[in-house]
């Protein structure tokens, strides 16, 4: 009987799109015996840090020659076009079917070539429209005077206060409910666990484009009738509190960077696995916590700036 002989070189694995990194395993592979496989597929991208919906093509490794790669050729050729402006922010990108007749490629590779830019931040996935070209000039968010006494005077709150400072039009959608505080909660606002809070979940828009997420929650007791409606008035809930009689003394705020996960990506219009900010803010009186907002915000839309005293 003659010997089989299995040849290494000749069996394709999956390589990310994005990294070109290759996969530990994935759907569609042939047996590790089995006929090479080709075309294109997705495979779970945990393992390869590349965002979770990455998509991965099959190439051929062990020194072998590699095949023309048409999804980083694709969308080399429309990074060039969003960066030389002939798609401005807010513009259409052609849609898929166009892609694959004028590359005559696949469906899947025009897509996979999209999905390279949404990972790069140069697009977005408006779910029923299209897929168009991002804003690429970052929002100043400056500490010096957003979260001022004279900026809630204004009828402004910090959100309102950066689009302000940079000529954008905020949006705001918000929700409003109750719960009982967690243990990490109650720790961050030295209260009992259990104890009931009032939480505001804030998505936050520059013109049409989600760009933060914002929870705040505070102690009920503390919550004024406004701050129960999705509108708490000029100022937002900061203002409410001072009128209360809750004058603020400090904030104190913890940043780190962090990956979208499925479900921001989704509200953002993104990838999963994108940079973004994670910030915790903690708003003090002289006597206690008052607040805790945990902010996310997209990595590549914000510059963060602080002018801190010298002495």
């Amino acid at each position: 009987m003659a010997e089989l002989l299995f040849t290494p070189a000749l069996i394709p694995w999956p390589r990310c799109v994005i990294c070109s990194g290759r996969a530990v395993s994935g759907k569609g592979l042939a047996g590790r015996y089995g006929a090479p496989v080709t075309g294109s597929t997705e495979v779970d991208t945990r393992a390869s840090g590349c965002p979770p919906r990455a998509s991965w093509l099959y190439g051929y490794g062990w020194g072998m020659a590699k095949r023309p790669n048409r999804t980083r050729e694709i969308a080399a050729e429309l990074r060039a076009s969003i960066l030389a402006g002939d798609y401005p922010p807010g513009v259409p990108l052609p849609s898929r079917a166009e892609l694959t007749e004028r590359f005559h490629v696949s469906p899947m590779t025009a897509r996979n070539a999209v999905e390279i830019l949404r990972a790069e931040g140069l697009v977005e996935l408006k779910r029923g429209s299209g897929v168009y070209a991002r804003a690429q000039r970052p929002m100043l968010r400056s500490a010096r005077n957003r979260l001022s006494r004279a900026e809630r005077a204004a009828g402004r709150g910090a959100f309102t206060t950066d689009a302000h400072t940079g000529g954008w039009t905020p949006r705001c959608e918000v929700t409003v409910r109750t719960e009982p505080a967690t243990d990490t909660l109650a720790d961050q606002l030295d209260i009992d666990p259990g104890e009931e809070l009032l939480v505001r979940d804030r998505t936050m828009s520059a013109g049409f484009e989600v760009v933060q997420l914002a929870t705040s929650y505070l102690p009920s007791a503390l919550a004024t009738p406004e701050m129960h409606e999705e509108d708490s008035g000029p100022g937002g809930i900061y203002a409410r509190l001072e009128e209360a009689g809750h004058e603020l003394d400090r904030f104190e705020e913890t940043v780190r960077i962090g990956q979208a996960d499925v479900e921001e990506a989704e509200t953002f219009g993104v990838a999963a696995g994108t940079a973004v900010f994670r910030l915790t803010r903690r708003a003090f009186t002289t006597e206690r916590v008052v607040e805790v907002n945990n902010i996310t915000m997209l990595g590549d839309r914000f510059t963060l700036a602080y002018d801190l005293p010298a002495q």
